[in-house]
């Protein structure tokens, strides 16, 4: 066992423990605020991963720079991105991209391009196949952004057709309209649901 796995180990048994403290802590406050949602403790973020690898295994993509999108904190795609980077995929963890937001929570993209471009290295610049990771696709308009602008940046880096796909824990359909076919057609998921999500970095 490498020492990123013991560590994604380590972090995976004190998130679970603290999740469940907190649950246990809050479950008033949370059976008002988590009705009609889908709720994921932490054990089955781990088991739909799971699944989500699965699926992206048993494709013919196989992705060479995996990025894990974020919210202002190491969280959400952060931690499914890393946890797919250690399924054997790379040998090194994925890259964390930390987008910038208002206060409203909506990603301020004129910010994001500079952020985006000081993550890629020339040497993952030059690979080939990006894998954009967030917890869940709402809208689909974060995913759609970020894999706009990376297009971008690797064609104005030399990249004359990068190939990039999507994956996500929970997809909801009503994202389709918005990020189109094509995006659509490339997004990994491992449920399908238009309720609203509560994950444990949510509380």
């Amino acid at each position: 066992m490498s020492i990123i796995d013991i560590v994604l180990t380590s972090i995976t048994v004190v998130v679970i423990i603290a999740d469940s403290f907190m649950r246990f802590l809050l479950w008033d406050k949370l059976k008002g605020r988590l009705k009609g949602k889908v709720i994921f403790s932490s054990r089955r973020v781990i088991k739909e991963v799971g699944r989500l690898n699965k699926k992206i295994r048993s494709s013919d993509f196989r992705p060479d720079v995996i990025i894990g999108i974020g919210g202002g904190r190491y969280v959400g795609g952060g931690i499914v991105g890393n946890f797919l980077a250690s399924s054997k995929f790379l040998d090194f963890p994925a890259l964390h991209l930390e987008l910038p937001r208002d206060a409203e929570g909506n990603p301020q993209w004129n910010l994001c391009d500079a952020l985006i471009s000081a993550r890629l290295t020339d040497g993952n610049a030059c690979r080939n196949n990006f894998l954009v990771v967030d917890d869940r696709m709402k809208t689909g308009c974060t995913i759609k952004g970020v894999v706009e602008r990376l297009d971008r940046i690797l064609r104005a880096k030399g990249k004359e057709n990068p190939y990039i796909w999507a994956a996500v824990i929970v997809l909801n359909p009503n994202s389709r309209q918005e990020i189109g076919d094509e995006l659509w057609e490339r997004t990994f998921y491992s449920i399908k649901s238009d309720k609203a999500v509560d994950f444990p970095w949510f509380i």
